[in-house]
């Protein structure tokens, strides 16, 4: 890839970028991108204004998941009365690999930056309208992508 960033997270803004692939190693959690933001103060981008691209690798290097949640939620009809709840549910261990496999096709509307090694990332499903709330410890994040794109304005 052409361009470059470690431990630099907040020169990128996640929200509503398309997660085309995953890998999930014991060395590595690989997230394939599009439509990810590159603030104007990151080292790279030499326009004044925040840019964007598609085809953008996340990596997470040693990855150690805190927390993988599913996010419940509540339905309610016009009157306001409650409809159905269904509550947050902890996903165990064993499950990390197959929800993460399952993310291609998916939305993340944040990545929430706790430290340097420190973060979570907040996705929506595409396939069963599921969000999941994925807290993750790292050794560094590296982000490379090949070229910058206009970032189209609504």
């Amino acid at each position: 890839m052409k361009y470059q960033t470690v431990d630099s997270l907040e020169d990128f803004s996640f929200a509503q970028a398309a997660i085309f692939d995953t890998e999930y190693t014991s060395s590595h959690i690989r997230l394939q991108l599009a439509n990810v933001t590159i603030s104007s103060s990151n080292e790279h981008n030499r326009d004044i204004m925040d840019m964007r691209t598609n085809d953008l690798i996340l990596t997470f290097e040693s990855p150690m998941i805190l927390s993988i949640l599913k996010e419940g939620y509540k339905i309610y009809d016009a009157n306001e009365q409650l409809i159905e709840e269904i509550p947050d549910k902890i996903i165990s261990d064993d499950e990390y690999t197959s929800i993460i496999q399952s993310l291609p096709e998916s939305f993340i509307y944040s990545i929430d930056i706790l430290s340097k090694e420190h973060c979570v990332i907040n996705i929506d499903t595409e396939n069963d309208n599921t969000s999941y709330r994925i807290e993750l410890m790292f050794q560094h994040s590296i982000v490379q992508w090949d070229r910058f794109l206009k970032k189209e304005f609504v």
